[in-house]
């Protein structure tokens, strides 16, 4: 067991609520959680790290455990007061997903365990995911990629239905909208082309709609338009072509009695984002094209194109990625190790020998310093070691980390070797 900082990750998991055991009459006692890892349709993982977080502390710090080749797990010494578990994949060697109990992909959204003293909750369990891969797919398209070809009703438009269509006129995923792109036919006049924006459109109801977030304006050209941009989008969502300056954008289609078209438009003035705008039904297509991307750490930037580290809201560029210095020193009580990071983040230093023993230390690093890191050697190594001859050691492999973001890219080890005190 070891105490660290709060880690951040994604991610989903189906688990069993708990229930409370109580202990034997005695003494005041602290508390403890146990309960089961396995992976999402397989076996018992073995390695994974398991921490509550006393929320109380403001989670400061905290107390851990691995799971055994059972996938079992038990946490104790937790003073009593709430608590929120997270589960990684540790030493596991899985790239597993980071999960929150309960049904959880967030610190936010995690449910809090209340602890009491000498009281055990049971069936705090996770069955792990594996983690998204973070290749750039090319993000989910929806709208009506028909070119521009005339202008038609009202300030802005969107498309409800179009029965050729071969994207879903409804954005069909939640995420961030990353890019919007507009195909203008090259016999229009290029000189007089608009100006115009997108805005992400929520219907609340009849002929009513929320302007949830408004795009940056593009200038239009006689060809295809692509637009980057970063707006959060739920699933079923519309996207809104057009500007308060010129009439709706739309394309050419053919007789509606062979392909309908269900479309709605604003006049102007139009809406400002946060605010509802009634509409007005037409039969014309409207000419743009969203592209979504996934949001896994919530913090508003698309995975695919926009965030370098879609593992941890505190980065949007890459993954801090940290490493051991050469060498390390075995003082009396503390293995003293150091540790750099390419960026400015919390960074834990853990490790565990065969037998029972873990060692922990956490310290804040700095940009591109090799800091020291004092690892306290826990009581129970020690007492080993004082079994130990001189010409015996112990080894162990120590694991550093960037606590705000799970994964490989943050993570390095070193073994070390502790001499027998006999």
């Amino acid at each position: 067991m070891w105490r660290r900082p709060c880690l951040g990750a994604l991610l989903v998991a189906l688990l069993a609520f708990p229930v409370a055991a109580h202990a034997e009459g005695g003494p005041a006692e602290p508390g403890s959680i146990e309960g089961v890892v396995t992976k999402a349709g397989g076996g018992p993982v073995k390695g994974a790290e398991v921490c509550a977080f006393d929320v109380a502390e403001e989670e400061e710090f905290t107390e851990c455990a691995v799971t055994k080749s059972s996938g079992a797990y038990e946490i104790i010494g937790l003073d009593e007061g709430p608590y929120r578990v997270t589960f990684e994949s540790g030493e596991s060697g899985l790239n597993l997903a980071t999960q929150y109990w309960m049904l959880a992909t967030s610190p936010a959204k995690a449910t809090i365990l209340h602890v009491e003293e000498r009281k055990t909750i049971t069936g705090i369990d996770a069955a792990m995911v594996t983690a998204p891969n973070a290749a750039v797919s090319g993000g989910t398209e929806f709208g009506d990629p028909c070119e521009f070809s005339y202008d038609t009703y009202g300030s802005a438009g969107f498309e409800l239905s179009r029965a050729t269509s071969p994207l879903p006129a409804a954005a069909p995923v939640s995420g961030v909208l990353a890019r919007w792109n507009v195909n203008v036919s090259p016999l229009l006049f290029e000189a007089r082309l608009p100006s115009v924006a997108v805005r992400v459109v929520e219907m609340v109801g009849g002929q009513t709609a929320k302007i949830v977030a408004k795009s940056a304006r593009g200038q239009l050209q006689t060809r295809e338009n692509s637009f980057e941009t970063r707006l959060p989008i739920k699933a079923g969502d519309y996207l809104a072509l057009g500007s308060s300056e010129s009439s709706t954008p739309g394309c050419i289609s053919r007789p509606h009695n062979v392909e309908p078209i269900s479309s709605a438009y604003f006049e102007p003035p139009l809406a400002q984002p946060g605010s509802s705008q009634g509409f007005e039904l037409g039969e014309v297509g409207v000419p743009v094209v969203g592209v979504i991307e996934p949001d896994a750490d919530e913090d508003g930037y698309g995975d695919e194109t926009q965030d370098g580290c879609p593992q941890s809201a505190d980065f949007h560029t890459a993954c801090p990625t940290v490493s051991f210095a050469p060498g390390y020193s075995v003082g009396a009580k503390t293995v003293e190790v150091k540790v750099r990071s390419d960026a400015t983040t919390p960074v834990a230093v853990t490790g565990a020998s065969p037998g029972p023993g873990i060692l922990h230390a956490a310290r804040r690093l700095h940009r591109g310093k090799a800091s020291p890191i004092a690892v306290p050697i826990s009581a129970s190594i020690l007492r080993r070691l004082r079994h130990l001859s001189p010409r015996s050691a112990l080894r162990l492999r120590l694991r550093a980390h960037a606590t705000d973001v799970a994964g490989a890219p943050s993570t390095d080890h070193l073994t070390v070797r502790l001499p027998g005190r006999g």
